[in-house]
């Protein structure tokens, strides 16, 4: 990182609010400018500190989380809204993405992962830790119907897709397209524009709402030639 990530934690427990803040004062990229343990409070200091990350948790003091989301998105739409649960739930994940949020975190995982998993979603817009990505690939694979005809979408287009919906970062992206990591990014902007999305994370809902995602359509090592088709 090259700016100060400035980051809102709304979390209704006192010590995970805490512990949090310590992991997050262990890289010198983030501060944290505002806690609170109420959904109200969360959008007022998300309007005041204008952070660049706000941490909400899906069970705060008043109830009132997806509004509060919408709310701070609306008036600082330049705001990644990370929400935090216990809950691998899809449906709950799809929710917070409908409601706004860029991110989901889950509580249960290891710190240092919660750690890469915050710097990736800062950096390289991933919507979700891997863990939820392959719970959430399960969905797709049993669930959903595939509908690959309609979207148009290229073999590189959609193995870009599957990377995204397993939690992949850009690096270990280019690593299974065999792409350098200026050409994913490249290659989602295009993707992005073409399918007239705002982020990865509208990505991953258009991709679970399509049941694009089937074990035949799963990324693997690929030749350079095939992956520029």
């Amino acid at each position: 990182m090259t700016e100060m990530i400035t980051v809102l934690i709304a979390d209704h427990n006192r010590e995970a609010r805490e512990q949090l803040r310590r992991l997050l004062q262990l890289d010198s990229g983030f501060q944290v400018v505002a806690e609170t343990d109420t959904a109200a409070e969360a959008a007022v200091l998300a309007n005041k500190f204008a952070p660049k990350a706000v941490l909400i948790d899906l069970n705060l003091q008043d109830q009132d989380e997806w509004q509060a989301i919408a709310r701070i998105k609306e008036q600082n739409p330049g705001s990644k809204v990370i929400v935090q649960s216990d809950s691998t739930d899809v449906q709950c994940f799809f929710e917070a993405l409908k409601y706004g949020a860029q991110g989901y975190l889950l509580k249960t995982l290891h710190p240092a992962s919660r750690h890469e998993y915050l710097r990736s979603v800062l950096i390289d817009d991933a919507p979700m830790p891997r863990d939820l990505g392959y719970h959430i690939l399960q969905e797709f694979m049993t669930d959903k119907p595939c509908h690959l005809n309609r979207p148009g979408l290229n073999p590189t287009e959609m193995a870009l897709l599957g990377c995204l919906c397993k939690g992949y970062k850009n690096s270990e992206i280019a690593e299974e397209l065999l792409l350098s990591e200026n050409e994913v990014r490249k290659q989602f902007k295009e993707l992005l524009f073409k399918l007239r999305l705002k982020n990865r994370a509208q990505l991953v809902r258009y991709a679970y709402e399509r049941g694009l995602f089937t074990p035949s359509l799963r990324p693997g090592r690929r030749k350079k030639q095939g992956a520029k088709e």
